[in-house]
C-alpha cells in the first residue's frame, strides 16, 4: 500500500519553528514538502536517526506516493538514502520492486543515482537480494553505464563480494561494442578490467582475464581507433604485465601500419614503442622502407615516427633518415610537411647535411 495525502498544506513556515511541535506522523504526512529542503531533510534525517524504526514503520510508507520526486532532489535524496539505510530485508525487497520502473529516471538522475548506490550498499551482504536488483537492472544496463550518473551504479556492483556480480560482468562483456563508444562506458571499462586484474593476481586463477582479453582482441580494430576505446587498450597493456598482454600486442604488430595511420590508434602504437618487449618488434617492421614512408607520411603516423626516431639507436637512426630524406620531396608537398621537417631538423641537426643536397 501507498500512502500520501495531495491535500496535505503546503504552506510551511520557512523558518521551520514548528517542526519541533510537530508529531513524529505530522512530520511524516508533510515529508515530500520538507525533505526537498535543506533544514526540513536534515531535521527528519535527525528523527531517523534517534529513532530508527520509524524509517520502516512511517516514514517509508509514506516516502513512497513521492518517491522519485523526493529522490531525484539535492536534498531530499539524503532523507530517502537515510530510510533505504535501516530497511530491514524485506522491505528491502519489496523497494527493488518498487523501483523496477525507476531504474532509468533515478540512475541517470545526479541525485536519484545516490539512491540506487546506498540501496547496493543495503543489500550488498545478501546474495538474493543482490540477484533481485540485477534482474531489474540488467534491461538497462548498458544505459546506465553510457551515463555520467548511471556508470557509478554499474561500478558499485562489480565491486561486490557477491556471487551474482558474474551476471553483470558477462553482460558488460557481451555488450562491449555497446560501451567502449563512450567517456563514462571506456573509464567503466578500465574499472572492470583492473578489478579482474586484482583478482586474477590474488587467485593465480586467470581464466577470466583471458576471456575479457579475448573479448577486448576480437573487437579490437574497433575499440583500438575509437575515441575513447583507445584509452581503454593503453590502459590494458601499461597494466597487464604476462603472456596474456601477448594476444593484444600481436594483434597490434600484424596491423601496426593500418594502426600507426588512424588518428587514435596511433596513439597506442606510441604507448606500445615503450615496452621493451615488443619495442624491437614494432621497429623491425619500420625497418621496411615501404612501411615507413606509409607512416611517415601521414599526418598521424609521422609522430609515431617521430617517436620511434626517439627512442633507436644511432645506426637504426641513420637508416631511417635515409628513408626520410629519400621521402623529402613528397613530405614537403604535404599539408604538415614543412612544419615536420622544421621540427625534425631542430631536433635532429644531422638531417640538414643529407636534407637539402
Amino acid at each position: 500500500e501507498i500512502y500520501g495525502n495531495n491535500n496535505i498544506d503546503n504552506n510551511i513556515d520557512d523558518n521551520y519553528k514548528n517542526l519541533s511541535k510537530m508529531n513524529n506522523v505530522e512530520l511524516a504526512k508533510l515529508s515530500h514538502i520538507l525533505a526537498k529542503r535543506k533544514d526540513g531533510s536534515k531535521f527528519l534525517e535527525n528523527i531517523i536517526d534517534s529513532n530508527p524504526s520509524l524509517a520502516s514503520s512511517l516514514f517509508f510508507p509514506y516516502s513512497l506516493a513521492y518517491f522519485e520526486e523526493i529522490s531525484n532532489n539535492k536534498y531530499g535524496n539524503f532523507y530517502i538514502k537515510k530510510i533505504i539505510k535501516y530497511l530491514n530485508k524485506e522491505l528491502l525487497s519489496k523497494l527493488i520492486e518498487f523501483l523496477s520502473p525507476l531504474i532509468i529516471r533515478l540512475g541517470t538522475n545526479q541525485y536519484g543515482s545516490k539512491i540506487i548506490e546506498q540501496l547496493i550498499k543495503s543489500i550488498k551482504d545478501d546474495d538474493n537480494l543482490v540477484l533481485s536488483f540485477i534482474q531489474k537492472i540488467l534491461p538497462n544496463i548498458t544505459l546506465l553505464i553510457n551515463d555520467l550518473n548511471g556508470t557509478h551504479i554499474i561500478y558499485k556492483l562489480i565491486l561486490l563480494k557477491s556471487k551474482n556480480k558474474n551476471i553483470v560482468e558477462e553482460n558488460i562483456m557481451k555488450n562491449i561494442k555497446s560501451i567502449y563508444i563512450s567517456r563514462e562506458g571506456s573509464n567503466l571499462l578500465k574499472k572492470f578490467f583492473d578489478i579482474i586484474n586484482k583478482e586474477c593476481n590474488n587467485t593465480k586463477d586467470y581464466k577470466k582475464m583471458i576471456i575479457f582479453i579475448n573479448v577486448i582482441n576480437n573487437n579490437l580494430p574497433l575499440i583500438i581507433t575509437d575515441q575513447f576505446g583507445n584509452y581503454l587498450i593503453r590502459h590494458i597493456i601499461h597494466n597487464l604485465n604476462n603472456s596474456i598482454n601477448d594476444i593484444l600486442y600481436q594483434n597490434i604488430i600484424n596491423n601496426v601500419a593500418y594502426y600507426s595511420n588512424q588518428k587514435y590508434s596511433s596513439n597506442v602504437v606510441e604507448h606500445c614503442l615503450d615496452n621493451k618487449k615488443f619495442k624491437d618488434l614494432i621497429i623491425e617492421e619500420f625497418s621496411k622502407q615501404y612501411i615507413f614512408n606509409y607512416i611517415f607520411l601521414n599526418e598521424y603516423g609521422n609522430y609515431v615516427i617521430q617517436k620511434v626516431l626517439s627512442i633507436v639507436e644511432e645506426d637504426k637512426r641513420n637508416i631511417f633518415f635515409n628513408y626520410i630524406i629519400n621521402s623529402s620531396k613528397q613530405l614537403q608537398t604535404l599539408p604538415f610537411g614543412p612544419k615536420l621537417i622544421s621540427k625534425l631538423l631542430i631536433n635532429y641537426p644531422k638531417l640538414s647535411m643529407f636534407l637539402w643536397k
